[in-house]
C-alpha cells in the first residue's frame, strides 16, 4: 500500500488492482459524530473513532480479511 498526504490533509491509499481511497482529515470525521469502538492495540484498550464503511471495505478487500479503520486520539 502506498500512502500520500494531500494539501488538505487527506490521506490517499493506493495499491495494485485497487481503486484509490481518500481518507478525509480526521476533524471532518469527528464533525460527523461517527461511532466509536473499543479497540485493543497490543496490551492497551482504548476508544477509537470508526472511520466508516468505505475505508473498511477497501482494507477488507485488500487484506482479504474483515477489518475496519479507526483513529485514536493523540492522547494515546
Amino acid at each position: 500500500v502506498e500512502t500520500t498526504v494531500s494539501e488538505d490533509g487527506s490521506i490517499i491509499l493506493s495499491a495494485a488492482a485497487m481503486p484509490k481511497l481518500t481518507i478525509k482529515p480526521i476533524s471532518e470525521y469527528q464533525a460527523l459524530g461517527l461511532e466509536t469502538k473499543s479497540v485493543q492495540v497490543w496490551d492497551d484498550v482504548m476508544d477509537a473513532l470508526h472511520l466508516g464503511d468505505e475505508p473498511a471495505a477497501w482494507l477488507s478487500r485488500f487484506l482479504e480479511k474483515d477489518c475496519y479503520l479507526v483513529c485514536v486520539s493523540g492522547d494515546h
